[in-house]
């Protein structure tokens, strides 16, 4: 969104909040963060385009 790059952060209760952050670089997909998530943030990987802040979902784990 207008120079930012946004990711929704799963909360505690399993619901989800649009976090800010700000990138050191992007390799093809992802990104290496600069600032603003922490290692212990887990962010939607996937169907984020459908989501809004509190919204409660079911998380899966990430198929690596």
């Amino acid at each position: 969104i207008q120079d930012k790059s946004y990711v929704y952060v799963l909360e505690k209760d399993n619901t989800v909040k649009m976090k800010n952050f700000e990138p050191a670089e992007r390799i093809g997909n992802y990104y290496i963060v600069a600032s603003g998530l922490s290692a212990q943030d887990r962010i939607v990987f996937e169907g984020a385009q459908s989501l809004r802040d509190g919204v409660t979902i079911k998380p899966v784990a990430a198929k690596l």
